[in-house]
């Protein structure tokens, strides 16, 4: 599964301190979005991913076992320049890895402290998949049950390209060239959806 397929799964943590999950599966809005944000020997760039898919299921016949799967395709990122896409993308590998995903393997928060409209500190342990390389990471996100019943959760978390076996993009026959250190930002939104 990808990288963004498993991002879904801190949105399944924060859903279910919102609540009674018994029966009731979480999926990732339309509106979520991930970006990619970085420097190179130009500037400053971002790239933002507005195809979050991902799901959160809380199954508690099995301990109160917690999934969350979230993915996001490589090619929906957008840097506002078409070969900045171009070389993104390439980099990723997306012909063979078309998305990002992550895994949720575990998370930690204070249930007792999830009210309405209150952002609560979680930490989201899990396998993050980028162009094919898994790496084991932990996230510090703030999740939120919102007054219309949604839940919401966002962070960011500083990543290596070449830790995933990714060569920073470059461009113009190398003299633009991406730095090694990104960020990467996101903020989810899902919506309880009944189990049939």
């Amino acid at each position: 599964m990808n990288t963004l397929a498993r991002f879904s799964t801190l949105i399944i943590a924060l859903l279910l301190v919102g609540g009674s999950f018994e029966a009731d599966r979480y999926e990732a809005l339309p509106d979520s979005m991930i970006w990619i944000e970085g420097t190179s020997t130009m500037g400053t760039y971002s790239c933002a991913g507005d195809r979050v898919v991902g799901f959160g299921r809380l199954d508690q016949s099995h301990s109160a076992h917690l999934t969350v799967e979230i993915a996001v395709p490589v090619r929906s990122f957008d840097c506002g320049i078409g070969q900045m896409n171009d070389d993104l993308t390439d980099a990723l590998k997306a012909d063979a890895h078309p998305a990002i995903s992550f895994s949720l393997s575990d998370a930690d928060w204070s249930p007792g402290s999830f009210r309405t409209g209150v952002w609560v500190p979680i930490s989201a342990i899990g396998e993050l998949e980028v162009a094919g390389e898994t790496r084991r990471v932990t996230f510090s996100l703030h999740g939120q049950r919102q007054a219309d019943g949604l839940v919401r959760v966002r962070g960011e978390q500083s990543l290596r390209m070449t830790d995933f076996n990714v060569e920073p993009p470059s461009g113009l026959l190398g003299l633009v060239r991406s730095h090694n250190d990104i960020v990467v930002r996101f903020d989810l939104r899902a919506a309880q959806r009944s189990i049939r």
